[in-house]
């Protein structure tokens, strides 16, 4: 019986949700594109950067709407 409520539970928490703020004014808000990846863009030392954050992954990256590429 206990191996029958395993797999429920299983399903849910990797079926869990996610609450996440979606403010375009707000730089600290993280948007959602899917169930599993959330972006967002930060300014450090005057430069634009966009920090992805997914299911076992990450990355940063230079905004190309930062001021220094349109040089």
């Amino acid at each position: 019986m206990k191996k029958l409520l395993i797999v429920p539970a299983i399903c849910a928490i990797l079926a869990g949700c996610t609450n996440v703020e979606d403010d375009k004014e707000n730089e600290t808000a993280w948007t959602c594109h899917g169930n599993v990846c959330t972006t967002k863009v930060v300014t450090i030392e005057g430069h634009k950067y966009v920090i992805m954050d997914g299911y076992h992954s990450g990355c940063i990256v230079h905004a190309a709407s930062c001021e220094c590429m349109n040089k």
